[in-house]
């Protein structure tokens, strides 16, 4: 039997990345994408025009249908699911035999980068439902903003949630967010096993964790769902404020997110990806872009994304509160210290230049308040121009003093820092007219040190 897939989304404010997952898809093997924009606000509406010609791609606004379920009372994104379904049951010609649902910031992935959703189907052979399992990805401040979604090497983590492939003919009873409800119960994974439901059996879907911990914890399976949660710092943070309307959350945050931070107590897996297999995918990806003339959209809505992350960060800067209301989805970005302007404390208690050993000797104290470690880089600063410091040349130092006088303070608080030049000039110009500067991940402070 010949199978074909068709993939459907739901999409809000997300333009900047719909092309990239369509090109992903339609790689590997899925033969129609269908998307359903919803209270869009960014230039998405344009890519209706730009793909009307594309047979394999579907865009459509379906704004009525979101309005129809709020004033329904019913779960929008279950209603564009289920449509979908019926869509494809009602054709008479040219229908898919299977469909699968995923977010905007969710790809369908072989772990070889190479083999499409076809062979995994052939592979399992004539199931109802097929799920893959959640890797989420690792945060990290290195992936500048608007790269792709791959490289060549990807540090992800494990999830019990899944998300499904079921075939249109399948006996189901109604399809929920990760799954479909089957009346025969015949549910199955990608490597071929029963899908053991966790208990209770709800409707996310999550695999049982006796299986989850032997089976995914610890490893990749030949195909699997790269939830790409986290892009650069900035596009997180610019995310939050996409709200969840479609869910009937009206919070100007979206609070189904967890903080730029890796999921605690669960290992990190490396998933590589091929240099030339990459670099293959990379060329189709702007081939893409090009044939269907899509660089002037894709700017645009990267225009849209930061400008949204200016908005949010005026937000927090005139309304505190707001960091207090929804801490979790703010920790591990730079903007869940605004304002904490004492989230460094710190201090310098000497500097002096030592010409025989042609280096400056500095002492002093620093924390982290909202830590309680001293975990800081120390850099020295002179006219504009910074002179790093070596950790190696830094010794800890235990300042009981410290500790009594700042109860969150640790014991070892204290450093001698060793800063080493054979210009004399250099060395007393700092001494006299610098500043030693304290820094972690997010935060830093000067202090001048005469």
């Amino acid at each position: 039997m010949n199978y074909s897939v068709k993939l459907c989304a739901i999409a809000k404010d997300e333009a900047a990345y719909i092309p990239e997952w369509i090109f992903h898809h339609l790689y590997f093997g899925f033969s129609k994408i269908e998307i359903h924009l919803n209270g869009t606000t960014d230039n998405g509406r344009c890519l209706i025009d730009v793909f009307r010609h594309v047979e394999s791609v579907d865009i459509m606004d379906s704004q009525v249908d979101l309005e129809y379920c709020i004033g329904e009372d019913l779960p929008f994104q279950s209603y564009i699911y289920n449509k979908s379904i019926e869509l494809e049951r009602g054709r008479s010609e040219g229908a898919a035999t299977h469909v699968m649902f995923l977010d905007l910031d969710e790809f369908w992935i072989p772990r070889n980068f190479e083999t499409g959703i076809v062979n995994a189907i052939y592979e399992n052979g004539e199931k109802s439902s097929l799920s893959f399992l959640w890797y989420w990805n690792v945060p990290s401040r290195e992936k500048s903003p608007f790269s792709n979604a791959f490289d060549s090497e990807n540090l992800v983590q494990a999830n019990r949630h899944v998300k499904s492939l079921v075939n249109v003919r399948a006996d189901i009873l109604r399809y929920v967010v990760h799954n479909a409800l089957l009346r025969n119960e015949d549910y199955w994974l990608e490597n071929g096993q029963r899908f053991q439901l966790g208990e209770p059996a709800d409707e996310h879907f999550l695999i049982r964790r006796d299986v989850f911990e032997s089976r995914y914890l610890n490893s990749i399976p030949p195909y699997f769902i790269y939830h790409c949660l986290y892009r650069s710092e900035m596009e997180y943070v610019s995310s939050l404020s996409r709200g969840r309307a479609h869910a009937k959350d009206n919070r100007p945050i979206k609070v189904n997110r967890f903080g730029f931070v890796p999921y605690p107590n669960v290992p990190t897996l490396n998933f590589s990806i091929g240099k030339e297999k990459l670099k293959r995918y990379c060329k189709r990806y702007e081939e893409f872009l090009e044939q269907i003339e899509l660089k002037g959209v894709v700017e645009e809505s990267r225009l849209f994304v930061s400008n949204r992350f200016s908005e949010v960060s005026n937000l927090v800067g005139s309304n505190p509160e707001v960091l207090e209301t929804y801490a979790a989805m703010f920790s591990g970005t730079s903007l869940a210290y605004a304002g904490k302007k004492n989230a460094l404390k710190v201090c310098v208690d000497n500097a002096h230049v030592n010409k025989e050993r042609q280096c400056m000797v500095i002492t002093g104290w620093g924390y982290n308040v909202d830590t309680s470690e001293f975990d800081l880089n120390l850099s020295l600063k002179l006219e504009g121009k910074t002179y790093p410091v070596d950790k190696t040349f830094v010794k800890r130092i235990n300042r009981k003093d410290v500790q009594i006088a700042y109860a969150k303070a640790p014991l070892s608080a204290g450093f001698e820092m060793t800063f080493f030049s054979s210009d004399q000039d250099l060395l007393h110009s700092i001494k006299e007219k610098g500043s030693l500067v304290f820094s972690d991940a997010l935060l830093s402070k000067e202090v001048r040190l005469s």
